[in-house]
């Protein structure tokens, strides 16, 4: 039986849960409508990828405001958009609402909708401090426990941040076929080519990787590049980056901004560097770049540390360490054989994360969200991870009390 999904999102801009969002499309066995808040190039690739998709122009309206007006222009919106979703079910028959970011989660949390609308979270934040402040955390806490019949995170870090008596399940993003179905490119012989891809922000961690590379003791010729979006008018950090490489040369920075094509962008180089200061709810380079057979270097807590076997498929350091990353990065100058085995090893990890296999584990989590698979059988779609004991993608588990 085809489960119906009507997929609720706030934005039509091309963030991660966006992205994400057009391969589960593609993937999902389940039939989906998306409705998104505003218009924008999101809404082109979900046509092409079959998706039948519809905007209803509430973002703007539904932004916070401060004045009376601003109040009264906030309730009507919250209004048209309690219609339009129950107006969405009615004519798809759905089965449940999938709530495709925090922030939908939140409105559909104030929208008060019936207890038959069934409501499934996508969690792929941590919620509590420091990621957020404490009032933010308390409100999205208490918006996801009270919309949602079931949530999904995307680890089982990010599974553990939430204080809830709901079904949870933990089911890693979708990340898009190119990156297991291009043929692979052999890696640099004559320089080591680091890339650091992520959004442009402090807690990623791009200056403290580079003060790490310019503390190796190597005689390898280095070219460095950083990679990533200003999401937030973080532009700021970006120049405190552009600073930092015209102060250091030896390391050859370059600075691009955002990529499109970052299959051929990881493929140019060697070693994918990711130094997140603060957890990573789940870290979806790090999939792509052990996809792609490079060397994968992360801090060690969060979602990485779930993907990553240190020195089997790629390389952790201690958080925040970064004598810990320079001596982990000199390892990989000194290029031994035991990284051949790393990187063969990388590639067959990575499997895992095929999208064919998510849209498995996400089809089991529905089905058990909505009761169809209410004996607790693993749904037939259901692929099973290659070690169960590593991760709990494939078995639903009550979240942590307060």
């Amino acid at each position: 039986m085809r489960v119906k999904v009507l997929v609720l999102g706030h934005t039509a801009e091309l963030g991660g849960a966006e992205i994400g969002l057009v391969t589960m499309v593609r993937y999902l066995p389940a039939d989906v409508c998306v409705v998104l808040l505003e218009d924008g190039p999101l809404v082109g690739r979900l046509r092409a990828a079959g998706a039948a998709v519809e905007v209803c122009e509430l973002n703007v309206a539904l932004a916070p405001g401060r004045t009376p007006g601003d109040l009264a222009r906030y309730v009507r919106a919250l209004a048209a958009l309690r219609r339009a979703i129950l107006d969405h079910v009615a004519r798809h028959g759905a089965d449940l609402v999938l709530l495709n970011t925090l922030r939908v989660t939140r409105l559909v949390a104030a929208c008060a909708l019936p207890r038959q609308v069934r409501c499934v979270t996508m969690l792929r934040d941590g919620l509590r401090p420091p990621h957020i402040g404490r009032r933010d955390a308390v409100v999205d806490q208490l918006a996801v426990n009270a919309v949602s019949s079931a949530v999904v995170a995307n680890s089982t870090w990010t599974r553990g941040e939430l204080a809830t008596f709901r079904p949870s399940f933990v089911v890693p993003p979708f990340v898009a076929a190119d990156f297991f179905e291009t043929p692979l490119v052999p890696r640099s012989e004559d320089e080591l080519r680091v890339l650091m891809l992520g959004r442009m922000a402090h807690w990623k961690g791009q200056l403290f990787g580079l003060r790490a590379l310019a503390a190796l003791r190597t005689s390898r010729r280095l070219a460095v590049t950083v990679a990533g979006g200003t999401w937030f008018g973080e532009t700021a950090h970006q120049e405190r980056i552009r600073r930092f490489a015209g102060e250091h040369p030896e390391l050859r920075v370059d600075v691009l901004g955002h990529v499109d094509e970052v299959v051929e962008l990881i493929d140019r180089h060697d070693v994918l560097l990711h130094t997140s200061l603060l957890p990573e709810p789940f870290g979806q380079v790090i999939v792509q770049g052990l996809a792609r057979g490079r060397l994968v270097v992360a801090a060690d807590s969060g979602g990485p540390a779930e993907v990553i076997t240190h020195g089997h498929d790629g390389l952790l350091y201690r958080t925040g360490d970064r004598d810990d990353l320079t001596r982990t990065l000199e390892q990989i100058t000194a290029e031994g054989p035991q990284l051949v085995a790393v990187r063969a090893n990388a590639v067959a990890t990575a499997r895992r994360y095929h999208p064919e296999r998510t849209a498995g584990r996400l089809r089991s989590a529905l089905d058990r969200a909505t009761g169809s698979d209410s004996a607790g059988r693993r749904s037939a779609y259901s692929a099973p991870c290659a070690d169960p004991t590593r991760c709990a993608c494939c078995s639903p588990a009550p979240g942590r009390a307060g």
